[in-house]
């Protein structure tokens, strides 16, 4: 099947080989349950036998032996139970046996009526072979063939059913010698009837193996969207973000042009903390306010898009909106501040914010086999510089025009038009702490 990856055509390859070893393992019950239909049986026929001897030899005209149709139940309760077997290994070395195997497995289960019928016209006659109870093991075979979850293949056991029982049907009536019999049980009637309700339960059975089929593909399909929905965007996700994604699941699929808001957020003179302090003190510092830092962004309706070592870049307003994108990134970037007020200062708490706001196009970038979920475009790269002029400005919290206008904040301190590297049009910068 090939390595998962998050290309499409791997997604669904994935997704089909989900399916085939359910399918298995539905195989393996169904196979179970075969076995314990024959082992019941066998069971019925000791304990009707030998409660119920004289009645045995009238009726089989003393022809029927003890050990013979024990023996031939056994055998068939060996094959369910060497298929269940088998179909355990498969599973366990997530082997998918061909489709061909299937099929002669659906043969040879419905042969097993037709060969017990068979046997039963050398010992009675055989009108009567032909409505005694193993006819109705066809109907048990058919019902079953449902778990294998390929509408074809219960199509196909019913047709063969049919077609077994036809041809039994027509040697039966041309040998039957008792002339006391019910007529009905000779005429061809109701053998055609018979006949045509096994091919209407192959196909029930085949509709119902369909809609089986449909509605577990549709629940792995829900399963397949919420790992791509993890695997896009990480473990930094508010659940609620989760759930809008889950109700609208291609959305973030397919790269688009979104209005949206951009924080940047740098940890200040990170480098000399970090030279104060072993790697692991480090590490379980950065880890202490990015826990409060994330479930800021997460409860303000954002997403962390990737990390930058003593910072990171969040995105408010995709891949879904709440139409207060600019506000709710200002709301976060001001909690986190009083967050890290709370701390009490000192080394490794200084940090700076910068927000700009604008269009860009979200999407992927990569290739098929590491792709990542990311936001392109200059308000990218203005927020960055923004976040940069923090240092200069000694501030915390710096937010452009186009932030404070779509935020509609009449607060902040105006630092004029401020030129950026990388823009030829300078840029109202607001500071806000």
């Amino acid at each position: 099947m090939g390595n998962e990856t998050t290309s499409p055509a791997t997604d669904a390859d994935l997704l089909e080989r989900r399916f085939a070893e359910q399918a298995l393992h539905n195989e393996r019950i169904r196979m179970a349950l075969i076995g314990v239909v024959f082992a019941i049986a066998a069971t019925t026929y000791l304990i009707f036998r030998a409660i119920d001897h004289p009645v045995f030899e009238t009726t089989f005209h003393g022809k029927v032996p003890l050990v013979g149709p024990f023996v031939v139940i056994s055998a068939f309760m060996a094959y369910a139970v060497g298929g269940f077997v088998y179909l355990g290994r498969a599973l366990e070395r997530r082997q998918i046996p061909p489709i061909w195997q299937a099929y002669v497995s659906a043969a040879v289960e419905v042969s097993i009526p037709s060969m017990t019928i068979t046997l039963l016209f050398q010992i009675m006659d055989p009108a009567h072979a032909l409505v005694a109870p193993p006819t109705y093991a066809y109907f048990l075979f058919i019902a079953l063939s449902a778990m294998r979850l390929d509408p074809m293949i219960s199509l196909f056991t019913g047709a063969l059913a049919a077609t077994e029982f036809a041809i039994l049907a027509t040697i039966g009536l041309n040998i039957t010698t008792v002339e006391q019999i019910e007529p009905m049980m000779t005429a061809p009637p109701h053998y055609v009837g018979k006949v045509f309700m096994l091919l209407a339960t192959g196909a029930i059975t085949a509709w119902v193996a369909k809609e089986v089929r449909s509605g577990l593909k549709s629940t792995l399909d829900s399963i397949a969207d919420r790992n791509r929905v993890v695997d896009m965007f990480g473990r930094h996700v508010s659940p609620q973000v989760v759930n809008k994604l889950l109700s609208q699941p291609h959305s973030a699929t397919v790269s688009e042009s979104r209005h949206v808001c951009v924080m940047f957020l740098d940890i200040r003179n990170f480098t000399t903390f970090s030279e104060a302090h072993s790697p692991q003190e480090v590490v379980d510092h950065l880890n202490k306010l990015f826990a409060f830092m994330i479930d800021e962004v997460n409860d303000h309706h954002g997403i962390i898009n990737k990390f930058l070592g003593d910072g990171f870049m969040a995105i408010f307003g995709a891949p879904i909106s709440t139409g207060d994108d600019s506000r709710n990134a200002v709301a976060a970037s001001k909690a986190i501040l009083e967050r890290m007020k709370e701390l009490g200062g000192g080394p490794g708490t200084d940090i700076g914010i910068g927000l700009h706001a604008g269009a860009a196009i979200i999407g992927h970038v990569g290739s098929a086999t590491r792709r990542e979920y990311t936001v392109i475009g200059d308000v990218v790269n203005v927020a960055a510089r923004i976040e940069g002029l923090n240092k200069p400005f000694e501030s915390s919290l710096l937010i452009s025009k186009a932030v404070r206008d779509a935020a509609e904040l009449h607060e902040g301190e105006s630092l004029g038009p401020v030129q950026v590297k990388g823009r030829e049009t300078a840029i109202e910068v607001f500071r806000l702490a």
